[in-house]
């Protein structure tokens, strides 16, 4: 679990969060009881964090992950949910561009104004 929590800057704690309310999918265990983090359960935490980035949320990450669960014929409705959540962070995606040009803008403006500025009082 350590190992994992430091490769995916997750807790612990938000781990078996996520198992428990159905974000990820039940982890493997070993005879002892311990979580066994195979390659599957690691893409899945990455694939639900990149969701979580793209704005989805908890509930709409395990509606997908529930559809996952039963199989390839829930293939276009998780097809749905992706092209539904692309959508909206190409839309968000486009509002920070034109964040960052408003705020380029204005830096620019400063560079303007302080430049003459330091220029007179050497």
């Amino acid at each position: 679990m350590k190992e994992i929590t430091e490769a995916l800057g997750l807790s612990a704690d938000t781990i078996r969060y996520y198992e428990r309310i159905g974000v990820l999918p039940s982890i493997p265990r070993n005879h002892a009881g311990n979580r066994v983090f195979d390659q599957t359960t690691v893409d899945w935490l990455i694939f639900i964090q990149n969701l979580k980035t793209a704005g989805l949320s908890l509930s709409g990450i395990i509606q997908y992950v529930t559809l996952a669960q039963k199989g390839d014929g829930t293939i276009q409705e998780r097809k749905q949910i992706l092209l539904e959540q692309r959508q909206q962070t190409e839309a968000r995606i486009m509002r920070l561009q034109q964040t960052l040009q408003a705020i380029n803008q204005k830096i620019e403006h400063y560079d303007q104004v302080i430049t003459p500025v330091e220029a007179k009082n050497k």
